[in-house]
């Protein structure tokens, strides 16, 4: 049997351990240790005598590496938990390694962190009944702190986020940012206080493709362009939205990535700017990916996004599970298709939940199909927008009474007459009419209604902008923090 060894570790929840908080101070540090993590590990596993060509992938939180015999496999995998634990107390790792000679070797690496992901595992220190918990994160104190006078227990992994919100930019940071720039570093002076979005951006099928692949210098290759491309597609996103909204010479993007590694993107940036960004990075990604052989030949590769757009002060954690449900739904719709796609809410109560959500069923659109839906939403502001809201809640009322409910004969008689009443007035029924030829290149029937609701949300968000913009031109440039 071979004494060399394919090994490969996953951290579990990365993006909800970073987001763990409602101070983006901490969630800059979060993000700086998980960029961190891999840097040890690789410093941890040349130590034990790896070389270059031992490491197969690596993105945020995850690698994969080859052991030259069991003794480095061993002390590898005995202290990498441990260390972890250490670095990001209260983030699961799991890992699972095969012999060389397996010829399924990275199915069975798979296999094995599946089932390491069905253990339990003990959360360290322990907690007794008596222990004093951090009220945000519900882990053991470590200390009692407050930068307002107020003393309140902070869990140990919070104290690291907040020494390490200072330390050096990442290397992503270098590939997005333009020299003498920064990303933002406190979200209510830079952000605004208006609508933020979480967007979380996926490539389609990576998983099977490095299945494919198979040999461990192509999947090396791979994860090397899938890293690049990935980046270079931020860029393309980032620089969209720095050309509208970085005015006034403050020294910062307006966003706030906080993971991005591999074909994997989470960023924070303003509510106005999500669809022009998620656009543009959808479109970059396709175009980079083709850049490289190594992906996926002269095809390249596809990605979908979730948004969700929440008022400030919202739990950054809660947006990005809804961001990440978005983009699985995004991905429903893209796969048959093999194309590129997007889905987005706008969360108006304090729990939202996607699944119990009866408003929209069609909560995904292709990127072609984004012009369309942008013009709904530029006819809907030539109409009143009181009886179209009106309308959809009603609509809410007869999806869950039924097709044959007195609720359903209610909403198609409010829309009727609105119709009606609109086309008594000749500047109303010219902009029916634009409604309707926006409409038609996305649905028809019943669906009018999901269209019309994402349309109004995304003139909601978009009317923010207008606002916005006249207030940061009457307020003074910030000079550099």
């Amino acid at each position: 049997m071979s004494e060399n060894f394919y090994y490969r570790y996953e951290a579990k929840g990365i993006q909800g351990w970073i987001l763990a908080t409602d101070k983006l101070k901490e969630l800059v540090g979060g993000s700086a240790i998980i960029d961190d993590l891999g840097d040890r590990a690789r410093a941890h596993a040349t130590a034990l005598g790896l070389h270059p060509e031992d490491f197969i992938s690596a993105a945020a939180g995850n690698a994969t590496l080859r052991f030259p015999n069991r003794e480095a496999l061993q002390q590898f995998a005995g202290a990498w938990p441990a260390e972890v634990a250490h670095l990001a107390p209260g983030l699961t790792l799991v890992q699972a390694w095969v012999p060389a000679d397996d010829a399924n070797w990275l199915r069975r690496l798979q296999e094995g962190l599946h089932a390491a992901r069905q253990c339990g595992t003990a959360e360290l220190p322990e907690a007794g009944p008596w222990v004093e918990r951090a009220p945000w994160t519900g882990r053991p104190a470590e200390r009692f702190d407050g930068d307002d006078g107020r003393k309140v227990a902070v869990d140990q992994a919070t104290l690291l986020k907040r020494r390490a919100h200072e330390s050096t930019r990442r290397d992503f940071e270098d590939a997005l940012l333009h020299e003498g720039e920064r990303f933002v570093r406190d979200a209510d002076t830079e952000l605004g206080e208006g609508w933020l979005a979480v967007i979380h951006a996926d490539g389609n099928a990576v998983g099977e493709l490095v299945m494919k692949k198979g040999n461990p210098g192509e999947i090396q290759k791979l994860s090397n362009a899938l890293t690049e491309a990935t980046k270079a597609a931020g860029k393309a996103a980032t620089d969209q939205i720095r050309r509208d909204r970085n005015r006034g010479g403050r020294p910062y993007c307006p966003a706030r990535p906080v993971v991005l590694g591999g074909d994997d993107v989470t960023i924070i940036v303003r509510g106005p700017d999500a669809m022009p960004f998620t656009r543009a990075f959808l479109q970059a990604f396709e175009v980079e990916t083709r850049k490289w052989p190594e992906i996926n030949g002269e095809d390249g590769l596809t990605a979908c996004a979730g948004i969700a757009f929440v008022k400030s002060g919202y739990p950054f954690h809660l947006a990005y599970g809804l961001a990440e449900k978005l983009c699985k739904k995004a991905k429903e719709l893209a796969k048959p298709q093999s194309a590129s796609a997007l889905a987005f809410a706008r969360v108006t109560t304090a729990m939202h939940d996607l699944e119990r959500d009866p408003t929209p069923r069609r909560k995904a659109y292709l990127l072609s199909e984004l012009e369309s839906l942008q013009s709904v939403a530029k006819a809907l502001g030539k109409l009143p927008t009181k009886p179209i809201r009106e309308w959809l809640s009603l609509a809410v009322a007869a999806r869950r009474a039924g097709d044959e409910s007195a609720e359903a004969t209610e909403e198609q008689n409010h829309w009727q007459r609105f119709r009606e009443v609109s086309r008594r007035d000749a500047k109303l029924s010219k902009a029916i009419k634009g409604l309707d030829d926006a409409l038609r290149p996305l649905a028809s029937g019943e669906n009018d209604r999901n269209a019309l609701g994402d349309a109004l949300s995304w003139r909601t968000i978009d009317r923010a902008t207008a606002l916005e913009l006249k207030h940061d031109a009457r307020r003074p440039a910030q000079g550099a923090q």
